[in-house]
């Protein structure tokens, strides 16, 4: 075979091995992000309805910490919020609950100098909310890698309830953790500050 042949296959080979990495892409699954390549549910516009009630909550304690202690580890959900909400309306009545944050928050190593991968957690009376925004486990990451220092974020989710007894109370919580991906020995941190959370109930 001719010189000129076989830096053609050679080529030919490479092209065919780049393709293959393309149509596979290696992606890191990480909590709070979707993974490229992953099916996306896309769950379209809500319809529309009439808001019943806006709660707003401060929380101006400034100081809201959890932190893990190993590589790799996930620090305990540390609650920002907790609200017992009214769905008005008799049994069987559903309600739809946008539910937002904002605030100072931040995240990094706990003996490198260095931002981790930092989260915020959603439970609409104790589940994930189904109308969208977090991974499986309730989380929407914040922050991944990046300089450690603190900054102002905002994110809501919407979750529909039904109600098994007239007015029932729902429950909402958010709360903050972080998950160690730079190898850091001694684990991660994530502190929340001043945060808003403002929770908007819908009827249809």
């Amino acid at each position: 075979m001719k010189m000129k042949d076989v830096c053609t296959v050679v080529l030919l080979m490479a092209a065919v091995a780049s393709l293959a990495l393309a149509q596979n892409p290696q992606a890191h699954d990480y909590p709070g992000m979707v993974t490229p390549g992953s099916p996306i549910n896309h769950l379209g516009v809500t319809k529309a309805e009439t808001l019943k009630a806006t709660y707003s909550d401060s929380i101006n304690n400034g100081g809201i910490f959890t932190f893990c202690s190993t590589s790799g580890c996930l620090a305990p959900r540390a609650t920002i919020d907790s609200l017992d909400l009214t769905c008005p309306g008799v049994a069987g009545k559903t309600c739809t609950y946008d539910v937002q944050i904002a605030g100072q928050v931040e995240s990094g190593g706990m003996s490198i100098n260095a931002g981790e991968e930092g989260l915020y957690s959603f439970f609409i009376d104790n589940a994930l909310p189904n109308g969208g925004g977090t991974d499986p486990n309730a989380f929407y990451a914040w922050q991944l890698l990046g300089p450690r220092f603190q900054f102002g974020t905002s994110y809501n989710v919407h979750s529909t309830v039904t109600n098994t007894v007239a007015n029932q109370k729902h429950n909402v919580t958010v709360g903050i953790s972080c998950f160690e991906v730079l190898h850091d020995p001694s684990g991660c941190f994530a502190n929340a500050g001043f945060q808003t959370l403002v929770v908007r109930v819908f009827t249809p």
